[in-house]
């Protein structure tokens, strides 16, 4: 049994890590690209009115995988905090 807990932190440890490195690349690659859609169309917008265009339309078209997302890291960010606490990363 105790086996088991040992093999169970390391695996949650990297489950979170993988979630955290997905919502980064979502944000950082995927979502920009809406941003880059609304300038290649030309219109002349404030960096407050891209912003609120770019989420309106992102919001509009793929909520789903913004709800994934946010899923995904609070469950990375949970385990991670679970793993922290169980010491698996401090090395006790």
């Amino acid at each position: 049994m105790q086996e088991t807990h040992q093999m169970i932190w390391p695996m949650a440890g990297l489950l979170a890590l993988i979630c955290l490195l997905g919502c980064f690349v979502y944000l950082t690659i995927i979502f920009p690209h809406t941003m880059l859609a609304w300038e290649a169309s030309g219109e002349a917008l404030s960096a407050t009115q891209k912003w609120r265009v770019a989420l309106s339309q992102f919001c509009g078209r793929n909520f789903a995988d913004i709800v994934v997302t946010l899923c995904m890291l609070m469950l990375g960010m949970g385990l991670w905090i679970g793993v922290m606490m169980k010491g698996w990363i401090g090395g006790r």
